[in-house]
């Protein structure tokens, strides 16, 4: 065997933290000893490349690894080496099993491969934008993330699943993106990065299981509204749901960041939260059920970041009740029109089918988008003056703050 470089170094060390071993003494910059749980073996890893003896330390220390690991020893360094080098982040689906040696019914390993499958998905798009119920919306990314993400295999004890996500692969919200040449002097398409998509699928589980500890204690099923800004949605939640229904689940997440060892954090899930989470999916799915509707009013607020392709307007309608304000997402031509709609102070007419989100209705694909000869009489409230004032100094600016 040849003698490891000093390279190796991080990828054994981030190894043995990933195995449980922690340090209990050393010399900074010079050598780290590290401890074993349970058996209390230590291993003496040196620091200090410029010492003569460094690669014979290195060498005697990953021997000493390879022993401790047993016949996976390889696996586990070619592993940890490939982490490092793709700056994959870990994560694992876990599963208490009545069989033993990792093996599970096969109707319940199918459920949590779907269900892991399903939480991946909902937080790619959820980088994009939060929803109660994703749909068919944002697929273009969440199928370039999982196509991105390489699977581990099962290991022994619970049935465990495996997902390694590549954290600094960039991925582009629109397929068209995909094939655009990057220009210089062109802005960079709207995209995420692997990093911040399992972001939105780390705080979903946090706010998830911090919204279920509140539901035990005051049975509102509301206390998840606020969730869906936090990555929470339907899909997520139902998923979720199916992979902790019958026996206890977990999900476990491994963040490694450059020169630092960052813990496993560690959610876990008991079957009678199963129902809980399917009244939540429940919720957000009757949120969304959309309604058509044919609607004008006035434009009150435009908002456009020259980085994205959001062009959203929110109109106050002649209908009054529940869709007394509405939230539209506009093509690039039906926003000129909004545009012209309320510098010229006229109504915007639109047909769509509107969606309920928390406390807004929005309306993504609206048909029928126009300026109609309707004076606006009255501009209602200081907010609609503000926005049009605002836009009248700013116009023709890309982009216009959100005032939502």
């Amino acid at each position: 065997m040849s003698l490891p470089d000093a390279g190796l170094l991080p990828t054994l060390a981030s190894l043995l933290g990933r195995l449980g071993w922690t340090t209990t003494g050393g010399v900074p910059g010079k050598f780290e000893i590290w401890e074993s749980p349970g058996t209390g073996d230590e291993i003496i890893f040196p620091l200090d490349p410029s010492r003569s003896d460094f690669e014979r330390l290195l060498y005697t220390a990953r021997r000493q690894l390879e022993r401790y690991l047993g016949p996976e020893a390889k696996r586990y360094v070619e592993l940890a080496a490939l982490t490092s080098t793709h700056a994959l982040e870990e994560t694992q689906w876990k599963k208490e099993s009545s069989y033993e040696a990792g093996l599970i019914a096969w109707p319940q390993g199918e459920q949590l491969y779907a269900s892991a499958r399903e939480m991946l998905v909902a937080s790619a798009k959820a980088a994009k934008e939060r929803r109660m119920y994703h749909g068919n919306a944002s697929s273009h990314v969440a199928r370039s993330f999982l196509s991105s993400c390489l699977m581990g295999q099962t290991q022994v004890g619970s049935f465990i699943i495996t997902a390694h996500a590549p954290a600094a692969r960039t991925f582009n919200f629109s397929e068209a993106d995909d094939m655009r040449p990057v220009l210089p002097g062109l802005p960079a398409p709207a995209s995420t990065s692997g990093e911040e998509i399992m972001n939105w699928f780390e705080t979903a589980l946090e706010a998830t299981r911090t919204c279920l500890d509140s539901y035990r204690k005051d049975d509102d099923i509301r206390v998840f509204d606020s969730a869906v800004g936090e990555g929470l949605s339907f899909e997520f939640a139902r998923a979720l749901s199916t992979a902790t229904r019958d026996t206890e689940s977990a999900v476990s997440l491994i963040r490694p960041r450059p020169g630092v060892r960052s813990p496993e954090r560690e959610f876990t899930f008991i079957p009678d939260e199963a129902p809980m989470l399917e009244r939540v999916a429940s919720h957000y799915a009757q949120a969304y059920e959309p309604e058509e509707v044919t609607l004008r009013g006035e434009v009150a607020v435009l908002q456009h970041e020259s980085n994205t392709d959001d062009r959203i307007v929110r109109v106050i309608t002649d209908s009054g009740g529940k869709y007394r304000k509405v939230r539209l997402r506009l093509s690039p031509d039906q926003y000129v029109k909004a545009i012209d709609a309320h510098r010229q102070a006229l109504k915007l007419a639109f047909t769509g089918k509107v969606q309920r989100e928390g406390n807004l209705n929005w309306v993504y694909s609206p048909r029928d988008v126009q300026v109609t000869e309707i004076q606006i009489e009255d501009v209602e409230g200081a907010e609609a003056t503000s926005a049009l004032e605002e836009l009248q100094t700013s116009y023709p600016r890309p982009g216009l703050d959100p005032m939502f």
